[in-house]
Parts: C-alpha cells; sequence; structure tokens
C-alpha cells in the first residue's frame, strides 16, 4: 500500500516532537537496511548469500540439411551432440536455482 494513500495524522501528532521521534525509529525498525537483517527480526527482509547467475547456453544445429545418408548421419551426429550440451547446460541450471534455493533457506526466506 502507497504512503500516499494513508491519511495523515493529526494536528496534535504532528507538532509533538516525542511522537515524530517515536515513529522515526518505528519505521527504521521495521524499514531495516539489508546489512542489518537478521533470520529472528521481524519486519525485516531475510537475504541469502549472492548466487552467480546461470550461464546461456550457445547451443545451434549448424548442419545443412539432409538431402542424402552422409547428410543424415551429420545432421543426426551434431543433433545427438547438441541434446548432451543442452542437458549439461539445463544440469548447470539446476546447480545454481538449488544453491539459490539453499541460500534463502539458509537465510530462513524459504521453508523446506
Amino acid at each position: 500500500m502507497p504512503l500516499s494513500s494513508f491519511p495523515p495524522p493529526p494536528e496534535s501528532l504532528r507538532r509533538d516532537p516525542a511522537v515524530l521521534r517515536w515513529l522515526v525509529q518505528l519505521v527504521n525498525a521495521v524499514i531495516a537496511p539489508a546489512a542489518t537483517a537478521t533470520t529472528t527480526q521481524l519486519g525485516q527482509v531475510k537475504q541469502g548469500v549472492a548466487v552467480a547467475n546461470a550461464a546461456a547456453s550457445a547451443v545451434s544445429v549448424d548442419a545443412a540439411d539432409a538431402t542424402d545418408l552422409a547428410t543424415v548421419i551429420t545432421l543426426a551426429n551434431e543433433e545427438k551432440a547438441d541434446i548432451n550440451q543442452l542437458v549439461t547446460d539445463l544440469n548447470a541450471v539446476k546447480d545454481q536455482l538449488n544453491a539459490l534455493m539453499a541460500s534463502l533457506r539458509a537465510a530462513g526466506s524459504l521453508d523446506t
């Protein structure tokens, strides 16, 4: 909910410095910098450790269209190699996702 949707405080509260200090402390406690967030303090973001981005796959089939048996064999071999590379790339993405989930679990942001 945006702050603009909240009504302004009553005039008597706007002029009381003690109330303003209390409100500032309350806001700072709820919206704390990420560096001070912990897994036990309420109202703060629980951060996991950084996980590197997964690499993009560069697989492409470059063989010519099959017009004879030799070309079919070449194309099939290239597709087999590309499928093997895609499986390797997909496993790397799975490993990155598992590392991210483990980081969030360790921070307490994600349940098992």
